[in-house]
């Protein structure tokens, strides 16, 4: 399950990554940018369920994933820029042991 899991933390970075490196500008917000919303939420939900499985669901690390998902006035890059920063720092803590 071990393998399984750090397998899972490794696609999920990589797949956030290459998302990330999609981003367009904003059709209504200038200066901003977004990502498309489809491949976003994709990412999002397989995210989620892989930090339930590994942290739980009453963990800081899902808890903050789901505050970080979205924020008034933010775009699609800037809730993918939150939640990856929080998945981040779950794949850390859960390399680290």
């Amino acid at each position: 399950m071990d393998n399984r899991l750090k397998t899972a933390f490794r696609e999920l970075t990589e797949q956030a990554e290459a998302l990330a490196a999609t981003r367009q500008p904003h059709y209504s917000m200038p200066g901003d940018f977004a990502v498309d919303n489809n491949a976003l939420l994709n990412w999002k939900v397989r995210a989620k369920s892989l930090l339930a499985r590994a942290c739980g669901e009453d963990s800081q690390h899902f808890i903050h994933f789901q505050e970080s998902e979205t924020a008034p006035f933010s775009t699609s890059f800037d809730n993918l820029l939150r939640m990856q920063s929080v998945f981040r720092a779950a794949r850390e803590d859960f390399e680290a042991g």
